[in-house]
């Protein structure tokens, strides 16, 4: 019978303890948390960057090619239906709430919402813009990875 030698392991940290170390390491180094209340204001105050004209203008096309494949027309009215209701509330810069960190339910509103400032800017997105704030982000997201991973 092998017996095994017990070690003497430090208790786990408590719960209460880890909140406490986390509202302190903020509390020393405000500068934490200047870059995600910056992007999240930004994206409350800010512009909108829409993509309702874009996909509008490419509505024809996606018909066709639903029909050549076949698709049934009531699921093709559908699908149009959803993409009406759901393209005028995307918002292209939404895609930067997490980095680092993200409050996900701040973007999330249903309706265009005015800010305190008034009626918020909105522009709409053509495939160049959409090309950018997607290379923007992944540039971005390896670059945070990169950083976390690579350095010391």
């Amino acid at each position: 019978m092998e017996i095994s030698r017990l070690e003497n392991l430090p208790p786990p940290p408590g719960i209460i303890n880890s909140i406490r170390a986390g509202f302190d390491s903020i509390a020393t180094h405000m500068t934490a948390i200047l870059f995600p209340f910056a992007l999240n204001l930004f994206l409350w105050l800010g512009p909108r960057l829409r993509v309702n004209v874009f996909f509008d203008s490419r509505k024809g096309d996606m018909i066709q090619i639903w029909q050549n494949s076949g698709i049934s027309a009531e699921d093709i009215q559908r699908a149009m239906a959803q993409y009406d209701a759901i393209t005028p509330i995307i918002n292209l810069f939404w895609m930067l709430r997490t980095l680092p960190i993200g409050i996900s339910s701040l973007p999330l509103s249903k309706e265009l919402s005015p800010t305190p400032l008034g009626d918020p800017v909105i522009w709409q997105a053509n495939g160049l813009t959409i090309f950018f704030c997607i290379f923007l982000h992944s540039t971005l997201l390896a670059g945070w990875a990169g950083l976390f991973i690579f350095g010391e």
